[in-house]
């Protein structure tokens, strides 16, 4: 599968002294796997320098085959998935070889395919291939199940990974032909230091928790994440110490279990709470001595849970998102008017917390009840949102006209004192109205940046409308547009027909569209 050679150095017919090991490190150190750069670039550079030499090799292809994914879906990907794995069923090399590389494995959208129809049969087999050559990957560390019914077939593929540490299932379903002990039996073999379940349809969430949840061993867990709170629930009976370091509860079903809950996770670092059902409007029942959770260092979650759990812990990065939501008879009102009296109270909390937080997020009403510079005065990073179940999501945009726009980031820039601690600025306008004309008109981006924004945060480097757009300010104090790697294919594909009617500043958008463009085969479709 790759042909190599030694790269050797002449002048003439004389060898010199071989390149040094560390020009190649240095060479492989600018292919690294990085956020900014797309899979499939990334899986290009790496097949190109595994050409090279034996030590490029031996360092890229590790890298290279570390996650495969067996989608249902049927494009590129799938004929190079089905050679794959023929080969290592086969036991043929280099794939056999290749295989041993494998950490992660995704299996996605397997669901509501007819066996009987000609594409239906053809997936099926293929899901049959897969599934067989699973348990050669004998180094596997982590599966992630997605819009997959687990059967038989995939619990016959798993039950001998033992290197098994990480299991996702979401928007998963078992199999009416499934022999649910075989199920548990497999189960209980493994010691996973990572669990997801994440179901979302009720009718399908609770008879797949009650299936696995007396199967799965939570005493070796750091990272879980689960939307059913009978896990919790079990979780807080236990009368050990849990290692759990990151901690996402979709739903909180009985606040008053949280103290218990958090007397079992001294070493909890990363909380994340989406919902928290409650008869009141805020959680001052609820008592949380300081002792708890004294290595807490990033809170994602309501406002009225973090004004009880921040004081005395040392969070430096908070992101105000959950939803405080009354139970059935004890409905609670999202609106602002009835959050004011926790708005100052709010940032008072965080102010007291043991380290310098750096890191925002934060609705928009909360912003203008206090200044950020007064309470919080090391922020970095504030990211303002508009789209948040606690506040009244029209605002003052809407219609999707450009001096709403400018009117509702001007109130934002003048409410307080210029603040210099903060180097990004993210605006949360995802789910506003006028997120397509936002995403479409650079020109207008750049206009409030300069007349605006420049003036509020005189020391700010990065600025985002979208996540879809990076301003960067160089040394020069000039801005440049630039979108993501992650970001371009989304983008070309959303206005490729017809790009006219988009408003570019910098050539930032004709460059998306330049098929001269360098990377341009690396997020258009072909």
């Amino acid at each position: 599968m790759f042909d190599w050679s030694s790269p050797a150095r002449r002048i003439g017919s004389r060898v010199l002294e071989p390149i040094p090991l560390e020009i190649y490190q240095e060479i492989f150190e600018y292919f690294r796997e990085n956020d900014e750069m797309s899979k499939k670039k990334l899986r290009r550079n790496l097949a190109n320098i595994a050409l090279v030499c034996r030590f490029f090799s031996a360092t890229a292809l590790p890298r290279l085959f570390a996650n495969v994914d067996f989608s249902g879906g049927f494009g590129p990907e799938t004929s190079r998935a089905n050679r794959f794995c023929r080969a290592i069923i086969n036991n043929e090399d280099p794939a056999k070889t290749l295989a041993q590389y494998v950490k992660t494995c995704t299996f996605r959208s397997w669901s509501n395919h007819n066996p009987n129809d000609p594409l239906g049969r053809a997936r099926d087999a293929f899901l049959t291939m897969y599934c067989n050559a699973l348990p050669k990957m004998t180094s596997l560390e982590s599966i992630i199940f997605n819009l997959t019914p687990i059967d038989k077939r995939i619990v016959k593929s798993i039950k001998s990974l033992r290197l098994l540490k990480s299991l996702c299932f979401s928007q998963c379903s078992l199999s009416p032909g499934l022999d649910l002990d075989q199920f548990t039996k497999a189960l209980k073999t493994f010691h996973l230091r990572s669990l997801t379940i994440v179901q979302w349809e009720p009718s399908q969430s609770q008879k797949f928790y009650n299936t696995i949840s007396p199967a799965l061993s939570l005493h070796d867990l750091t990272k879980l994440e689960v939307d059913n709170w009978t896990i919790i629930q079990r979780l807080s009976s236990v009368d050990i110490i849990l290692p759990l370091q990151t901690l996402t509860i979709h739903t909180v079903e009985n606040p008053t279990l949280l103290p218990t809950l958090f007397s079992k996770t001294p070493q909890l670092l990363n909380l994340h709470v989406y919902i928290i059902n409650s008869r009141v409007d805020n959680l001052d029942f609820i008592q949380l001595p300081g002792s708890l959770l004294p290595n807490l260092s990033f809170f994602d979650g309501p406002p009225s849970l973090a004004a009880i759990l921040i004081p005395s812990r040392p969070v430096h990065k908070v992101w105000l998102m959950g939803t405080l939501v009354g139970l059935p008879g004890h409905e609670t009102t999202q609106s602002p008017p009835l959050l004011p009296p926790l708005d100052e109270r709010l940032w008072k909390a965080l102010a007291k917390s043991k380290a310098q937080i750096r890191e925002l997020l934060i609705p928009e009403h909360l912003y203008y009840a206090a200044s950020p510079k007064l309470h919080l005065p090391t922020i970095a990073t504030l990211k303002l949102s508009w789209c948040h179940a606690n506040w009244d999501s029209s605002g003052d945009i809407k219609n999707g006209y450009e001096e709403d726009i400018k009117r509702t980031l001007s109130k934002l820039c003048t409410k307080w004192s210029p603040n210099p601690s903060v180097s990004q600025l993210v605006f949360e306008l995802s789910l506003a109205g006028a997120f397509d004309y936002v995403l479409l008109n650079l020109r207008l981006q750049h206009e409030i940046l300069q007349d605006m924004i420049e003036e509020a945060f005189p020391n700010v480097e990065q600025v985002n409308f979208l996540t879809s757009i990076d301003w960067r300010r160089s040394g020069d104090g000039n801005w440049r547009a630039e979108i993501p790697e992650t970001k371009k294919r989304h983008l070309w594909a959303l206005w490729n027909d017809d790009p006219s009617h988009l408003n570019d500043y910098g050539g930032c958008f004709e460059a998306l569209f330049d098929s001269s463009n360098p990377d341009f085969r690396d997020y258009a479709e072909p």
